[in-house]
């Protein structure tokens, strides 16, 4: 099993593996970032690295439940074990390293590279999640209330060092040493669901995961996501919803922008950018993205966040206060060419709804990213 080998279990047992897991996790942490979007650059609003992300995720309090599908303000429960003592019936990494397991399929494996049936926990196609309330590789909940706690699994499969499915498992002793039992599958990737992003676990014995469905456009991964609690208990036979959305987009916002063409002079020029709310709910703020070939942004509250997908473009990031329904704000941006002589290079514009503040947001749906994502800007030389 690839893990960060922060846990003295796993040194004890992998030590000689360290160089190697770090690298495959650092590869799926930055393969997750890009998958999950714009919407996930905490704090810094920068690229999650693979040293960093498991303290960058959203804390279980910040973010609460809504029947109608999206993230609103209020608390979660926190976590039954916070760390330290293994309750009693929980099981620990060494347990789990020189074990088996009944693993259900992956539903959003497509390709059929993920092992399923019985399979060993140190199979070196799976990853096991760092919880960030914890710093391990598990947690705890009594899903029955028979005061033997069970054990919550976050498994990733890995395929080319990238994350190809994801699902969260409950797991107890087995009846031998060599085996741990399946208690059922919460929730995975598949469908509409594109990433887990986050679990806590209640006091009545629940399990709340935070799922995001990811909707592409124009070639951008960081194309429109929504991100949803949802709550599962334990019915006796299989983990059902009790609580939270089942299902992404209905409530979108529609962001729509429009770009004035950039006359550049002697390399340098200015341009305006109108973002209006055409939808029926406010964003709180507005992220806008410029994605550059051969000029970047020279406005000092513009933000250098990373290369483009190609590895010769700039992306410039600004964020923006927010926008009622049917209101619009405009932008003046000041550009340079790389080279001033230069009389070549394309410029687009992103703008996504943001919903929060402060270090943790997430996007806003958008029912229309067609007019609100990688909006290409006119070019004139004079």
């Amino acid at each position: 099993m690839n893990t960060e080998l922060g846990d003295d279990d796993v040194r004890a047992l992998f030590a000689q593996y360290r160089g190697a897991e770090q690298a495959r996790v650092r590869a799926a942490g930055v393969a997750a970032a890009q998958r999950r979007g714009l919407a996930r650059r905490r704090r810094r609003h920068a690229f999650l690295s693979a040293a960093v992300i498991a303290g960058m995720l959203v804390p279980a309090a910040a973010v609460g439940l809504t029947a109608g599908g999206g993230p609103i303000g209020g608390d979660l429960p926190r976590p039954q074990r916070t760390g330290g003592e293994i309750p009693a019936g929980g099981l620990t990494m060494a347990q789990l390293l020189t074990s088996s397991v009944q693993m259900p399929v992956f539903e959003a494996d497509t390709a059929g590279v993920c092992p399923h049936g019985e399979v060993g926990f140190a199979d070196d196609r799976l990853n096991l999640y760092v919880w960030p309330d914890t710093g391990q590789y598990m947690s705890y909940v009594d899903i029955d209330r028979d005061g033997s706690f069970e054990t919550v699994l976050h498994v990733r499969c890995l395929a080319k060092e990238k994350v190809v499915a994801e699902q969260v498992l409950v797991v107890a002793p087995g009846t031998s040493g060599a085996s741990v039992r399946l208690v059922g599958r919460v929730i995975g990737t598949g469908g509409a669901i594109s990433a887990v992003d986050r679990m806590a676990m209640g006091a009545d014995g629940t399990v709340a995961v935070k799922v995001a469905g990811a909707r592409t456009c124009c070639g951008a991964f960081y194309s429109a996501v929504e991100h949803q609690w949802r709550v599962y208990a334990w019915d006796g036979k299989a983990f059902r919803q009790r609580d939270g959305s089942d299902a992404f987009w209905r409530t979108p916002g529609d962001l729509v922008v429009a770009a004035q063409e950039l006359r550049l002079k002697a390399g340098v020029g200015s341009f305006l950018v109108t973002i209006t709310n055409a939808g029926t709910q406010a964003v709180d703020s507005v992220m806008l993205t410029l994605v550059a070939k051969g000029m970047r942004a020279t406005d000092p509250e513009w933000r250098t966040t990373a290369p483009g997908v190609d590895p010769a473009t700039i992306e410039n990031t600004l964020l923006v206060t927010g926008l009622e329904p049917g209101q619009s704000r405009s932008i003046e941006v000041h550009v340079r060419l790389a080279s001033l002589d230069s009389r070549s290079g394309s410029l687009s514009v992103t703008a996504l709804g943001i919903l929060g503040g402060g270090e943790v947001y997430d996007e806003a749906a958008d029912a229309n990213p067609g007019d609100n994502e990688k909006i290409e800007v006119a070019l004139r030389f004079d």
